[in-house]
C-alpha cells in the first residue's frame, strides 16, 4: 500500500491573476486568430464565461473559465490528459455573466473566483504562490 501525504488547506489569494492568451474573434464564415501574447486585463473583458469541453480521443471532461467569449474553441485548446490538440472535441460554453466591468463585492456567484478552487479542495505542493 502507498502512502498519502495528507494536505492542509491554504489561504488562497483571490485577487484576480491575468491570463496569456491568443485573440479569438468569429466571424460568419470563419474563427479568425489573431495569435496576440499578452495578458487578458479587466479593459480586455468580455464578460465571465465557462467553457466546457469533452476530448474525443480520451473521453475527458474538463473546464475552461475565461473573461474572453471566444477565446479558447475546439480548434485551439489541447487535452490537459490526453495531450490531443487536433481538433477532436466537443465544446459547450455557458455565459455566466454578460458583464464587463469586474464587481468583486458585488454579493453573487458570478465571477471566475466563486468557482476556483473547488470546495473542499487541497492546495498542491507543486503550486506557485
Amino acid at each position: 500500500m502507498g502512502q498519502h501525504k495528507i494536505q492542509k488547506k491554504a489561504k488562497i489569494n483571490r485577487e484576480p491573476m491575468p491570463l496569456l492568451y491568443d485573440e479569438v474573434a468569429m466571424n460568419p464564415n470563419e474563427i479568425i486568430v489573431d495569435n496576440q501574447e499578452g495578458p487578458v486585463g479587466l479593459n480586455d473583458r468580455e464578460g465571465v464565461y465557462v467553457h466546457s469541453f469533452i476530448c474525443k480521443a480520451c473521453c475527458l471532461h474538463f473546464a475552461v473559465y475565461s473573461w474572453k467569449m471566444n477565446r479558447h474553441t475546439a480548434k485551439n485548446i489541447t487535452c490537459p490528459e490526453c495531450g490531443q490538440h487536433e481538433g477532436h472535441f466537443t465544446h459547450f460554453r455557458k455565459i455566466i455573466t454578460p458583464r464587463e466591468r469586474f464587481e468583486p463585492f458585488k454579493p453573487n456567484n458570478d465571477e471566475i473566483y466563486c468557482y476556483i478552487p473547488v470546495p473542499n479542495s487541497v492546495l498542491m505542493d507543486d503550486s506557485d504562490i
